[in-house]
């Protein structure tokens, strides 16, 4: 595991948190009473490996935050009001954030969540419905939670004032940990409560996987005792962050350690303008109004780079005895300053979007593969063989597709009743079925379809694939290439009738049937041991046929 994914969970509840306080920056006019403490920080085991900590109503009453304040009152109060509507809690309602992460385990990397406080409460009652419609109810020794079926997160309800989110695996994780009273972060707890932002890192916390991940230059600074990082919000926001070493000759390492860390952001930063810079003359044949945001993004991305790295060419970087510190100071309400942090925010907030959203598809996805490779082994486990399309009782004459076959084995089976399964898929009384295909079969990556009842996921037939047309069906074992080796169900470009049999047919002579949606994005596909993987974009032609074969005794590279 790398530092950054350990990091990860801090970075993405900082931005949560940043999101909400922008979000609450937009609503918050209509409230005419100041928040009510919360003492959300008390709820941060005192033993955690890290936090950040964000306080939103401070952030809003500040004079830095005074452009803001007046850009949103020119929305008006009914708008905002709509905007807050819309959401259980009100996102106007929001007070502070804070993220952390707990020490690691033998296991493993301690698990992380983000503590969330309005003010005033929320109804309880609503809250799951209003934020995750599409979830399960889960139950840790009596304490109620809740899991999202397409994301990887969890929710807690704390109490009428209280969220907890944090990953899946994670909820029971922090559920079940016990921190005592004294910890290392107990006084830093006490510190942030006076502090807009305040953030800190024990180093000795992080596993020692961690640590090795890091790059040579960088090492030096996973020596230091903490790193802290404070904010103070008034006429400007001043953001000082600080290392603390165990002497003075580990502080000027510490110094030279950050100033490579910053070249080697500055490194990456060029590799990311030059990618954009490339996008750029991709789109250069698409003048469509559709395409403006992209093409906006793509330029605001290139700024962004840019405006960071000049900072970062000489960074404010300074060693004092024990301590290397690191201040800067924002003023919101220099014209100058405004238009670079918009187009940062911009070229951040836009890339990082358009990867949440192919994220959803690509986790909803993975998810469904899921479903129907759990669905292809219980058929097998009932019949010694996965299943094949519908044939006609003289079984020249395929009628109905392996999907239509599958519906009892993936609690369908009132919808397998309504097929006449002496009829082909389109006949008069199959064909209104194609309506109510069950969402399993759906991707949300997918383009839209302009008919209904069409599905991407589809299997290989014949050429020596795990699937051939015929009654009978292939069994685990004649799998000789291994069931880990072979797909089994993959995401095709064109859509068929999820009724319809056909799928992919598969020849050693002609070209492999197109896969995935383009755009560089990876392809979900099913392995017929059950697993879900993700196939390179790029990937070369023998190694999809190697796939394809169930045993054509080829050899299988890692990278494809």
């Amino acid at each position: 595991m790398s530092t950054f994914s350990i990091f990860k969970w801090l970075a993405r509840g900082l931005a949560v948190a940043i999101g909400l306080t922008l979000a609450w920056s937009a609503s918050v006019g209509v409230r005419a009473q100041d928040a009510a403490p919360t003492g959300i920080l008390s709820r941060v085991p005192a033993d955690a490996a890290a936090f950040v900590s964000i306080k939103a109503s401070d952030l809003w009453k500040a004079e830095c935050s005074s452009l803001l304040r007046d850009l949103v009152a020119q929305a008006g109060a009914d708008a905002v009001a709509t905007f807050n509507s819309r959401f259980v809690p009100a996102p106007g309602t929001i007070e502070s954030g804070v993220a952390f992460v707990l020490p690691a385990t033998e296991d493993g990397p301690g698990a992380a969540g983000v503590f969330l406080a309005f003010a005033p409460g929320f109804d309880q009652n609503k809250v799951v419905k209003s934020l995750m419609p599409a979830s399960d109810p889960m139950d840790h020794f009596g304490t109620k939670y809740a899991v999202d079926r397409k994301m990887d997160i969890a929710l807690r309800i704390v109490d009428g004032k209280t969220l907890l989110v944090s990953r899946k695996g994670d909820m029971p994780k922090l559920l079940a940990h016990e921190a005592g009273e004294a910890g290392a972060m107990k006084s830093h707890l006490a510190a942030a409560a006076g502090k807009a932002i305040y953030a800190v890192c024990d180093p000795a916390g992080l596993p020692a996987s961690c640590k090795e991940g890091v790059p040579e230059s960088a090492k030096p600074l996973m020596s230091a005792k903490s790193l802290v990082l404070v904010g103070d919000a008034g006429k400007e926001l001043n953001l000082k962050a600080s290392f603390k070493f165990a002497d003075g000759s580990a502080a000027v390492a510490g110094e030279k350690a950050l100033r490579d860390v910053c070249q080697a952001v500055r490194e990456h930063l060029s590799e990311f303008g030059q990618e954009s810079e490339k996008k750029m003359k991709d789109l250069a044949d698409r003048k469509g109004l559709a395409d403006v945001p992209e093409v906006m993004g793509q330029m605001m991305t290139m700024t962004a780079a840019k405006v960071v790295d000049k900072f970062l060419a000489d960074p404010p970087v300074r060693a004092a005895g024990e301590e290397v510190a690191m201040e800067v100071r924002f003023d919101p309400s220099n014209a100058k300053f405004a238009g670079s942090a918009a187009m940062v925010m911009y070229g951040v907030v836009m890339p990082a979007a358009q990867r949440v959203q192919m994220a959803a598809g690509a986790s909803e996805g993975q998810n469904n593969l899921k479903q129907l490779a759990l669905a292809m082994h219980n058929y097998a486990s009932a019949y010694n063989h996965f299943p094949t399309a519908i044939f006609s009782k003289d079984g020249k004459k395929p009628l109905l597709s392996w999907r239509v076959a599958l519906l009892p084995y993936m609690e369908q089976d009132a919808l397998y009743k309504q097929f006449k399964l002496d009829e082909p898929w389109d006949s008069d009384a199959n064909k209104p079925l194609l309506a109510k295909m069950p969402k399993v079969f759906a991707d949300l990556d997918a383009p839209p379809s302009k008919e209904p009842g069409m599905t991407h996921y589809q299997v290989f037939v014949g050429g020596g694939a795990a699937f051939r047309m015929s009654k009978e069906g292939t069994r685990l074992f004649d799998i000789t290439d291994g069931l880990s080796n072979t797909v089994m169900i993959v995401t095709a470009t064109d859509p068929i009738a999820w009724t319809k049999p056909g799928d992919l047919p598969y020849s050693a002579n002609k070209p492999v049937p197109k896969l995935g949606f383009g755009g560089g994005k990876k392809i979900n596909v099913a392995m017929c041991d059950g697993s879900v993987r993700q196939i390179p974009a790029n990937a070369t032609v023998t190694a999809l046929r190697a796939l394809i074969t169930m045993a054509g005794g080829e050899l299988i590279s890692d990278d494809y």
